[in-house]
Protein backbone atom coordinates (compact mmCIF):
# COMPACT_ATOMS: atom_id res chain seq x y z
CA UNK A 1 0.00 0.00 0.00
CA UNK A 2 1.36 3.40 -1.00
CA UNK A 3 2.08 5.86 1.79
CA UNK A 4 0.76 9.40 1.65
CA UNK A 5 3.12 12.07 2.97
CA UNK A 6 2.19 15.41 4.49
CA UNK A 7 4.40 18.19 5.78
CA UNK A 8 2.68 19.64 8.84
CA UNK A 9 3.13 22.89 10.71
CA UNK A 10 0.92 23.76 13.70
CA UNK A 11 1.22 27.27 15.13
CA UNK A 12 -0.61 30.44 16.19
CA UNK A 13 -2.12 28.85 19.30
CA UNK A 14 -4.21 31.11 21.51
CA UNK A 15 -7.41 31.07 23.53
CA UNK A 16 -10.06 33.49 24.75
CA UNK A 17 -12.18 33.77 27.87
CA UNK A 18 -10.70 30.88 29.83
CA UNK A 19 -12.19 30.57 33.30
CA UNK A 20 -10.90 29.02 36.49
CA UNK A 21 -12.97 28.02 39.51
CA UNK A 22 -10.57 29.93 41.76
CA UNK A 23 -9.13 32.85 39.80
CA UNK A 24 -10.07 34.83 36.68
CA UNK A 25 -6.38 35.41 35.99
CA UNK A 26 -5.73 31.80 35.16
CA UNK A 27 -2.31 30.34 34.23
CA UNK A 28 -2.63 27.81 31.44
CA UNK A 29 -0.83 25.47 29.05
CA UNK A 30 -1.96 22.81 26.59
CA UNK A 31 -1.05 19.28 25.60
CA UNK A 32 -1.57 18.25 21.97
CA UNK A 33 -1.64 14.93 20.15
CA UNK A 34 -1.68 14.36 16.38
CA UNK A 35 -3.13 10.97 15.39
CA UNK A 36 -2.89 9.73 18.99
CA UNK A 37 0.79 9.12 19.70
CA UNK A 38 2.17 9.87 16.23
CA UNK A 39 3.15 13.35 17.37
CA UNK A 40 2.65 14.79 20.85
CA UNK A 41 3.83 18.10 22.28
CA UNK A 42 3.08 20.59 25.03
CA UNK A 43 3.12 24.36 25.26
CA UNK A 44 4.76 26.70 27.71
CA UNK A 45 2.71 28.12 30.58
CA UNK A 46 1.08 31.51 30.03
CA UNK A 47 0.51 33.11 33.40
CA UNK A 48 -2.33 35.18 34.85
CA UNK A 49 -4.43 35.77 31.74
CA UNK A 50 -7.78 34.44 30.48
CA UNK A 51 -6.58 35.09 26.91
CA UNK A 52 -3.28 33.20 26.58
CA UNK A 53 -1.12 33.42 23.47
CA UNK A 54 1.29 30.50 23.23
CA UNK A 55 4.44 30.69 21.10
CA UNK A 56 4.75 26.91 20.80
CA UNK A 57 4.68 25.43 17.31
CA UNK A 58 5.31 21.98 15.85
CA UNK A 59 6.78 20.95 12.49
CA UNK A 60 7.02 17.37 11.27
CA UNK A 61 6.39 14.98 8.39
CA UNK A 62 3.36 12.72 8.66
CA UNK A 63 3.16 9.51 6.63
CA UNK A 64 0.21 7.15 6.57
CA UNK A 65 -0.98 4.20 4.49
CA UNK A 66 -4.56 5.09 5.35
CA UNK A 67 -5.13 8.55 3.88
CA UNK A 68 -8.72 7.52 3.12
CA UNK A 69 -9.37 7.22 6.86
CA UNK A 70 -8.22 10.65 7.97
CA UNK A 71 -11.75 11.48 9.12
CA UNK A 72 -11.20 8.89 11.87
CA UNK A 73 -7.85 10.35 12.97
CA UNK A 74 -7.67 13.50 15.08
CA UNK A 75 -5.65 16.45 16.28
CA UNK A 76 -6.64 16.82 19.93
CA UNK A 77 -5.75 19.62 22.35
CA UNK A 78 -6.28 19.58 26.12
CA UNK A 79 -6.09 22.93 27.90
CA UNK A 80 -4.98 22.85 31.54
CA UNK A 81 -4.85 25.29 34.41
CA UNK A 82 -1.42 25.25 36.04
CA UNK A 83 -1.52 25.48 39.81
CA UNK A 84 1.29 25.45 42.33
CA UNK A 85 1.18 21.71 43.02
CA UNK A 86 -1.34 20.43 40.49
CA UNK A 87 -3.08 20.98 37.17
CA UNK A 88 -6.74 20.91 36.19
CA UNK A 89 -8.29 20.19 32.81
CA UNK A 90 -10.26 23.21 31.56
CA UNK A 91 -11.49 21.58 28.35
CA UNK A 92 -10.59 19.99 25.04
CA UNK A 93 -10.68 20.67 21.29
CA UNK A 94 -10.74 17.88 18.71
CA UNK A 95 -10.49 18.19 14.89
CA UNK A 96 -10.21 15.35 12.37
CA UNK A 97 -7.12 15.25 10.16
CA UNK A 98 -9.11 15.20 6.91
CA UNK A 99 -10.53 18.59 7.82
CA UNK A 100 -7.03 19.88 8.56
CA UNK A 101 -5.65 18.64 5.22
CA UNK A 102 -8.55 19.92 3.11
CA UNK A 103 -10.00 22.90 5.00
CA UNK A 104 -8.72 26.42 5.71
CA UNK A 105 -5.51 27.06 7.63
CA UNK A 106 -7.31 29.05 10.35
CA UNK A 107 -9.30 27.13 12.99
CA UNK A 108 -11.57 28.47 15.73
CA UNK A 109 -13.37 26.07 18.10
CA UNK A 110 -15.09 26.09 21.50
CA UNK A 111 -13.20 24.56 24.41
CA UNK A 112 -15.55 21.88 25.72
CA UNK A 113 -15.70 20.13 29.06
CA UNK A 114 -18.66 17.86 29.74
CA UNK A 115 -21.72 19.89 28.70
CA UNK A 116 -20.17 23.32 29.13
CA UNK A 117 -17.98 25.64 27.07
CA UNK A 118 -14.94 27.29 28.62
CA UNK A 119 -13.81 29.86 26.07
CA UNK A 120 -12.54 29.38 22.53
CA UNK A 121 -9.33 27.98 21.07
CA UNK A 122 -7.60 29.25 17.94
CA UNK A 123 -4.77 27.77 15.90
CA UNK A 124 -3.36 27.61 12.39
CA UNK A 125 -2.20 24.59 10.44
CA UNK A 126 -0.30 24.01 7.22
CA UNK A 127 -0.87 20.36 6.29
CA UNK A 128 0.43 19.89 2.77
CA UNK A 129 0.63 16.68 0.78
CA UNK A 130 3.90 16.08 -1.07
CA UNK A 131 4.37 13.60 -3.91
CA UNK A 132 6.96 12.66 -6.50
CA UNK A 133 4.73 13.88 -9.31
CA UNK A 134 5.60 13.05 -12.92
CA UNK A 135 5.07 15.02 -16.12
CA UNK A 136 5.90 13.49 -19.49
CA UNK A 137 5.64 15.17 -22.87
CA UNK A 138 4.42 12.21 -24.90
CA UNK A 139 4.21 13.88 -28.28
CA UNK A 140 4.92 17.18 -30.02
CA UNK A 141 3.69 17.54 -33.62
CA UNK A 142 4.40 20.79 -35.45
CA UNK A 143 1.87 21.81 -38.09
CA UNK A 144 2.74 23.78 -41.23
CA UNK A 145 6.41 23.79 -40.31
CA UNK A 146 9.37 22.89 -42.52
CA UNK A 147 13.00 22.64 -41.47
CA UNK A 148 15.72 20.33 -42.65
CA UNK A 149 17.21 19.59 -39.26
CA UNK A 150 15.62 20.87 -36.04
CA UNK A 151 15.34 19.72 -32.46
CA UNK A 152 13.51 20.74 -29.30
CA UNK A 153 14.77 22.18 -26.04
CA UNK A 154 12.21 21.75 -23.31
CA UNK A 155 11.84 21.99 -19.56
CA UNK A 156 9.72 23.27 -16.70
CA UNK A 157 10.00 26.87 -15.48
CA UNK A 158 13.45 27.20 -16.99
CA UNK A 159 14.64 30.33 -18.74
CA UNK A 160 18.30 29.29 -19.05
CA UNK A 161 18.68 27.11 -22.13
CA UNK A 162 21.58 25.26 -20.48
CA UNK A 163 19.04 23.75 -18.07
CA UNK A 164 16.71 22.47 -20.79
CA UNK A 165 16.56 18.88 -21.99
CA UNK A 166 17.32 18.29 -25.65
CA UNK A 167 15.40 16.08 -28.06
CA UNK A 168 16.69 14.17 -31.05
CA UNK A 169 16.64 15.96 -34.38
CA UNK A 170 13.68 15.66 -36.72
CA UNK A 171 13.61 16.38 -40.43
CA UNK A 172 11.02 17.19 -43.06
CA UNK A 173 7.60 18.79 -43.04
CA UNK A 174 5.48 18.78 -39.87
CA UNK A 175 8.08 17.03 -37.68
CA UNK A 176 7.00 14.84 -34.75
CA UNK A 177 8.79 14.05 -31.49
CA UNK A 178 7.49 11.30 -29.20
CA UNK A 179 8.15 10.04 -25.64
CA UNK A 180 10.31 12.89 -24.46
CA UNK A 181 11.90 13.04 -21.02
CA UNK A 182 9.98 12.51 -17.79
CA UNK A 183 10.09 15.40 -15.32
CA UNK A 184 9.74 14.39 -11.67
CA UNK A 185 8.71 16.83 -8.96
CA UNK A 186 9.08 16.48 -5.20
CA UNK A 187 6.31 18.99 -4.86
CA UNK A 188 2.95 20.06 -3.52
CA UNK A 189 -0.07 20.85 -5.65
CA UNK A 190 0.28 24.54 -4.75
CA UNK A 191 3.86 24.56 -6.07
CA UNK A 192 3.11 22.43 -9.12
CA UNK A 193 0.37 24.66 -10.53
CA UNK A 194 2.75 27.64 -10.43
CA UNK A 195 5.16 25.96 -12.84
CA UNK A 196 5.42 26.56 -16.58
CA UNK A 197 6.44 24.25 -19.43
CA UNK A 198 8.71 25.81 -22.05
CA UNK A 199 9.39 24.22 -25.43
CA UNK A 200 11.82 25.78 -27.92
CA UNK A 201 12.54 24.86 -31.54
CA UNK A 202 16.19 25.08 -32.50
CA UNK A 203 18.29 24.43 -35.57
CA UNK A 204 21.36 22.26 -35.12
CA UNK A 205 23.54 25.37 -35.29
CA UNK A 206 21.61 26.85 -32.35
CA UNK A 207 19.42 29.29 -34.29
CA UNK A 208 16.20 29.96 -32.39
CA UNK A 209 13.13 29.19 -34.53
CA UNK A 210 10.29 29.63 -32.06
CA UNK A 211 8.98 28.83 -28.58
CA UNK A 212 5.82 28.22 -26.59
CA UNK A 213 5.14 28.64 -22.88
CA UNK A 214 2.39 26.66 -21.17
CA UNK A 215 1.15 27.12 -17.61
CA UNK A 216 0.76 23.74 -15.93
CA UNK A 217 -2.32 25.10 -14.18
CA UNK A 218 -3.98 25.48 -17.60
CA UNK A 219 -3.36 21.90 -18.74
CA UNK A 220 -3.70 19.99 -15.47
CA UNK A 221 -6.88 18.25 -14.36
CA UNK A 222 -7.43 16.12 -11.25
CA UNK A 223 -10.90 15.14 -12.42
CA UNK A 224 -10.31 13.80 -15.93
CA UNK A 225 -7.88 11.55 -17.76
CA UNK A 226 -4.19 11.76 -16.90
CA UNK A 227 -3.33 12.36 -20.56
CA UNK A 228 -4.17 15.62 -22.32
CA UNK A 229 -3.63 16.93 -25.84
CA UNK A 230 -3.68 20.66 -26.48
CA UNK A 231 -3.25 22.90 -29.50
CA UNK A 232 -0.58 25.49 -28.95
CA UNK A 233 1.08 28.21 -31.03
CA UNK A 234 4.83 28.69 -31.31
CA UNK A 235 6.01 32.27 -31.71
CA UNK A 236 9.21 34.18 -32.38
CA UNK A 237 9.50 37.88 -31.61
CA UNK A 238 5.77 37.87 -30.83
CA UNK A 239 4.99 36.61 -34.33
CA UNK A 240 3.34 33.20 -34.94
CA UNK A 241 5.67 30.55 -36.38
CA UNK A 242 3.44 27.47 -36.45
CA UNK A 243 0.83 25.60 -34.49
CA UNK A 244 1.44 22.36 -32.64
CA UNK A 245 -0.40 19.44 -31.07
CA UNK A 246 1.22 18.59 -27.73
CA UNK A 247 0.28 15.59 -25.57
CA UNK A 248 1.11 15.59 -21.86
CA UNK A 249 0.84 12.78 -19.34
CA UNK A 250 0.69 13.28 -15.54
CA UNK A 251 1.20 10.69 -12.83
CA UNK A 252 1.16 10.61 -9.01
CA UNK A 253 -0.36 14.04 -8.52
CA UNK A 254 -1.25 15.42 -5.06
CA UNK A 255 -4.97 15.21 -4.30
CA UNK A 256 -4.97 16.95 -0.92
CA UNK A 257 -4.78 20.73 -0.74
CA UNK A 258 -6.01 23.19 1.86
CA UNK A 259 -8.63 25.80 1.12
CA UNK A 260 -7.54 29.33 0.24
CA UNK A 261 -8.50 31.89 2.88
CA UNK A 262 -11.35 31.63 5.33
CA UNK A 263 -11.82 29.82 8.60
CA UNK A 264 -13.07 26.51 9.99
CA UNK A 265 -15.14 26.22 13.15
CA UNK A 266 -17.65 23.83 14.73
CA UNK A 267 -20.36 24.81 12.22
CA UNK A 268 -18.36 24.46 9.02
CA UNK A 269 -16.17 26.41 6.60
CA UNK A 270 -16.50 30.10 5.88
CA UNK A 271 -15.21 32.55 3.28
CA UNK A 272 -12.84 30.06 1.61
CA UNK A 273 -12.42 28.44 -1.79
CA UNK A 274 -10.70 25.44 -3.36
CA UNK A 275 -7.09 25.79 -4.41
CA UNK A 276 -7.75 23.74 -7.56
CA UNK A 277 -10.71 21.81 -9.04
CA UNK A 278 -10.79 18.12 -8.19
CA UNK A 279 -8.94 18.19 -4.85
CA UNK A 280 -10.46 16.24 -1.97
CA UNK A 281 -13.13 18.17 -0.12
CA UNK A 282 -13.63 18.55 3.64
CA UNK A 283 -16.10 16.09 5.12
CA UNK A 284 -18.64 18.81 6.01
CA UNK A 285 -18.09 21.80 3.71
CA UNK A 286 -20.68 24.24 5.11
CA UNK A 287 -20.15 27.68 3.63
CA UNK A 288 -21.76 30.87 4.84
CA UNK A 289 -21.10 34.57 4.63
CA UNK A 290 -19.42 36.48 7.45
CA UNK A 291 -22.78 38.06 8.34
CA UNK A 292 -24.43 34.64 8.79
CA UNK A 293 -21.59 33.05 10.71
CA UNK A 294 -22.14 34.38 14.24
CA UNK A 295 -25.93 34.21 14.03
CA UNK A 296 -26.01 30.59 12.89
CA UNK A 297 -23.60 29.24 15.48
CA UNK A 298 -25.33 30.99 18.38
CA UNK A 299 -29.01 30.74 17.42
CA UNK A 300 -28.96 27.14 16.20
CA UNK A 301 -27.72 25.95 19.61
CA UNK A 302 -30.74 26.42 21.93
CA UNK A 303 -29.08 24.37 24.71
CA UNK A 304 -26.37 26.97 25.18
CA UNK A 305 -26.59 29.19 28.21
CA UNK A 306 -26.53 32.95 27.64
CA UNK A 307 -23.01 33.01 29.03
CA UNK A 308 -21.77 30.30 26.67
CA UNK A 309 -23.52 31.90 23.71
CA UNK A 310 -21.78 35.18 24.50
CA UNK A 311 -18.44 33.41 24.58
CA UNK A 312 -19.08 31.87 21.16
CA UNK A 313 -20.26 35.13 19.66
CA UNK A 314 -17.25 37.04 20.94
CA UNK A 315 -14.90 34.33 19.74
CA UNK A 316 -16.33 34.27 16.24
CA UNK A 317 -16.29 38.01 15.85
CA UNK A 318 -12.58 38.08 16.49
CA UNK A 319 -12.12 35.93 13.34
CA UNK A 320 -9.01 34.11 14.51
CA UNK A 321 -7.25 36.30 17.01
CA UNK A 322 -4.05 34.39 16.34
CA UNK A 323 -3.59 35.84 12.87
CA UNK A 324 -3.95 39.40 14.15
CA UNK A 325 -1.51 38.92 17.01
CA UNK A 326 1.04 36.93 15.08
CA UNK A 327 3.00 39.87 13.74
CA UNK A 328 3.68 41.11 17.28
CA UNK A 329 5.00 37.77 18.49
CA UNK A 330 8.37 36.12 18.22
CA UNK A 331 7.12 33.46 15.83
CA UNK A 332 7.23 34.16 12.14
CA UNK A 333 4.62 32.96 9.68
CA UNK A 334 6.78 31.32 7.03
CA UNK A 335 5.83 29.21 4.08
CA UNK A 336 6.77 25.55 4.34
CA UNK A 337 7.94 25.63 0.76
CA UNK A 338 10.12 28.24 -0.81
CA UNK A 339 9.28 29.02 -4.39
CA UNK A 340 10.95 26.10 -6.18
CA UNK A 341 13.88 26.62 -8.51
CA UNK A 342 13.72 23.65 -10.88
CA UNK A 343 16.75 22.13 -12.54
CA UNK A 344 17.18 19.14 -14.79
CA UNK A 345 19.63 16.38 -13.96
CA UNK A 346 19.77 13.09 -15.81
CA UNK A 347 16.36 13.60 -17.39
CA UNK A 348 14.63 14.37 -14.09
CA UNK A 349 13.53 17.56 -12.38
CA UNK A 350 13.55 17.83 -8.60
CA UNK A 351 11.84 20.56 -6.62
CA UNK A 352 13.26 20.67 -3.07
CA UNK A 353 11.07 19.98 -0.05
CA UNK A 354 12.08 20.80 3.52
CA UNK A 355 14.04 18.31 5.61
CA UNK A 356 11.92 17.81 8.70
CA UNK A 357 11.48 15.15 11.36
CA UNK A 358 10.12 12.02 9.68
CA UNK A 359 7.70 9.81 11.56
CA UNK A 360 6.06 6.80 9.93
CA UNK A 361 2.74 5.24 10.85
CA UNK A 362 1.58 1.85 9.65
Amino acid sequence: MVETTFVVRLYGFNAQNLKSKKDDKVSTFFKASFDKTFKTFSSEVQSHTPNPQWITEAKFCYQTKFADKLTHKFFEVEIFEKRLLSEELLGTVKVDLHNLATGPKVHNYPIEKADSINGRFFFKVEMTQTTLAELRIRKVKLNSFTNDNSHLLYGVTCSDSSNLAKSLSAKGNDPVWEDLNIFRFDTTLESLIKQEVVIQIKQQNGTHLGACYINIKDILSLEKSKEYTIEQSFTKDSQPVCSASITFYFENLPNFAQMVGGESNERGLFDCEKLFPGVYEPSKPIKMSKEEKTENIVTTNPTLSNENAAVIEQGLRTMSLGSELETSRTERSISLFDEPTPRIEDQALHLPVPRLQLNTIE
